[in-house]
């Protein structure tokens, strides 16, 4: 499992992962995820936008740059995927 493969790298704490789910499937699995990297120290929280992660994560940027959710979602695959953001 990845959060497995995040602490065996020896990832310093405190490391913060964010999920960002755009489906209630996606949201199920992150969601044991985000309990399941606990058991490794790692800081994990599901989200439902990109923006909301990058603040929880403390990514700062010009946030009029980044575009809606809305502006994500079309009918495209490449779309369709979820994203991860890590920081440490």
């Amino acid at each position: 499992m990845a959060i497995e493969e995040i602490h065996s790298l020896g990832a310093p704490p405190p490391f913060k992962i964010a999920f960002v789910a755009y489906t209630l499937p996606e949201y199920a699995v992150y969601h044991f995820a985000e309990h399941y990297a606990e058991k490794f120290g790692i800081v994990a929280k599901v989200l439902v936008s990109i923006r909301d992660a990058k603040d929880w994560l403390g990514v700062r940027e010009d946030l009029r740059a980044l575009p809606r959710r809305d502006e994500l979602i079309d009918a495209s695959p490449s779309r369709a995927r979820s994203r991860s953001l890590v920081n440490t």
